[in-house]
């Protein structure tokens, strides 16, 4: 995916990892949307295992298309996943500063500029050194 932000740099997401990309967990909501289907998928996924119904849980929370080779741990890193990126994805163009998360009221972006100079990196785990 690639969008424009309004200074004219194009921003691209198209792998992980990124320090510009950041998915967002709004409290209004959090515990019924995020927090909550984790803990549910998560017991009824160790329920489905001891009862030997693994096959059936998969199907139901994935499809039929999922892998049946993963070993728990992954099956449960993919639920969290899932459940995690529900929220919006904000986005940080890398010549600005400029926040763009996904308008509530419109198609597009709503964009937020930074009020100061100490913006690069604001989105990343992991700040990189300038």
């Amino acid at each position: 995916m690639k969008l424009r932000c309004d200074c004219g740099n194009v921003i691209s997401d198209s792998t992980d990892n990124l320090p510009y990309k950041c998915n967002l967990l709004p409290d209004d909501g959090y515990w019924d949307n995020i927090h909550q289907p984790i803990v549910q998928g998560v017991l009824d996924f160790a329920t489905a295992i001891q009862k030997g119904t693994k096959e059936e849980w998969l199907t139901k929370y994935f499809g039929e298309g999922y892998p049946r080779d993963l070993d728990d741990a992954s099956v449960i890193s993919d639920l969290v996943g899932t459940q995690l990126s529900r929220g919006p994805t904000a986005y940080q163009c890398a010549e600005c500063g400029m926040i763009l998360i996904p308008s509530t009221t419109k198609n597009g972006y709503a964009g937020f500029a930074p009020v100061d100079d100490d913006w690069h990196d604001v989105l990343a785990w992991r700040k990189q050194t300038r």
